[in-house]
């Protein structure tokens, strides 16, 4: 079976959705929505993160084959980056809180494997 994190997501909250009418599940499920939000939350922010870091890398691929292979690659991943950006900002939204903006970049984050020479 070939899951994606997405659909994965999707039948988490699909189970919790169906649950959600019975005491127990009330009960086990009990934390605030805020604590849910807050952990989609952080999700959020590294699939932003992701996406960003496909963008950042596409141009410094070669015009090769091997190249040009990486990028379809690396688009198809972005793809899915986005998509499950997008459910969870659904889910965030749908939980009344305010879904985590995309920085305009990451660098902090690469930043240490640039200056090592790792990542150019």
């Amino acid at each position: 079976m070939n899951s994606s994190r997405r659909d994965l997501i999707k039948t988490g909250l699909i189970s919790i959705g169906a649950l959600g009418g019975t005491a127990v599940a009330q009960q086990a499920f009990a934390k605030p929505a805020s604590a849910d939000a807050k952990i989609l939350n952080t999700a959020l922010f590294y699939e932003h993160q992701a996406i960003w870091a496909y963008s950042f890398a596409a141009p410094k691929l070669s015009d090769s084959a091997v190249g040009k292979a990486v990028l379809e690659i690396a688009l198809a991943n972005q793809a899915d980056h986005k998509a499950h950006r997008d459910t969870l900002i659904q889910v965030i939204r749908s939980l009344g809180a305010t879904p985590v903006a995309a920085k305009s970049e990451y660098l902090d984050t690469v930043k240490p494997y640039i200056d090592r020479g790792t990542a150019t």
